[in-house]
């Protein structure tokens, strides 16, 4: 069973790789750590010059949506609750923000952050607000600079 493991997490972790590196034509450069608890993908520009940065939450990273009764239903409240801290920890490592730099920019207790992502707490109307209005922020900036080093690009083409 624990090979089976082993060679599940190598596969997903080579097609994340490809995908990843397929998608910004080597202006990136992968970084793995393989953890007791998941897999976690570091992406970094592959030159100073490159436009991006961020890092990639491999589906074992996620919380686990919780499993169906016989009858294929599943508990609404902690649902909701992985769907979002799933969104939330997708959108933030994409932009390459820890909970830390994501709380203090949605102004909020790091701790309250984590306990969402652990899939702990269902957030109040406030907090996603405040989360979302930071995260929106961060993709349009990375956004803007991946625009601009597109034109570049094209422009000396």
């Amino acid at each position: 069973m624990a090979e089976q493991i082993g060679a599940g997490r190598a596969w997903l972790r080579k097609t994340v790789e490809d995908a990843i590196l397929d998608r910004f034509k080597g202006d990136v450069r992968v970084v793995t750590r393989d953890t007791s608890t998941g897999l976690i993908l570091e992406v970094t520009p592959a030159t100073a010059s490159s436009g991006f940065v961020g890092s990639v939450a491999a589906a074992a990273d996620l919380p686990p949506l919780p499993k169906p009764d016989s009858n294929g239903n599943r508990p609404a409240v902690q649902y909701a609750r992985a769907v979002i801290a799933r969104t939330i920890i997708q959108r933030r490592t994409a932009v390459g923000w820890s909970q830390a730099e994501l709380a203090r920019r949605a102004r909020l207790p790091v701790e309250t952050l984590n306990r969402i992502e652990r899939v702990r707490v269902t957030p109040d109307e406030s907090t996603v607000k405040r989360i979302e209005r930071a995260l929106v922020t961060a993709e349009r900036a990375a956004s803007k600079v991946g625009t601009t080093r597109a034109r570049h690009h094209s422009a000396r083409g």
